[in-house]
């Protein structure tokens, strides 16, 4: 399987990040997440153009979770200056 992963540098680590930027790989993982943490996926989409985190105002969000996915650690967060989550392998 073959991921479209990009590298990226946020201020909130010293380390540099790889976010996801696979639509169905960042959905997949998603899912994942909503269902580990009992959080209702219908709440929680990945934005298709920009793959970033949306959900539904006044709900449970998946800020700053993490999951294994075929054994690497993903987590939620914050990229400096955006507004929304992104998925990163961490």
């Amino acid at each position: 399987m073959e991921y479209n992963w990009k590298k990226v540098s946020t201020s909130q680590t010293p380390t540099k990040m790889i976010q996801i930027t696979d639509f169905k790989t960042a959905e997949a993982i998603l899912t994942k997440i909503c269902l580990e943490n009992e959080i209702d996926a219908k709440n929680v989409w990945v934005n298709p153009e920009h793959k970033y985190i949306e959900n539904v105002v006044g709900t449970r969000d998946v800020d700053f979770l993490k999951t294994k996915w075929y054994g690497i650690t993903c987590q939620v967060r914050y990229v400096g200056g955006c507004f929304y989550p992104y998925i990163f392998l961490v």
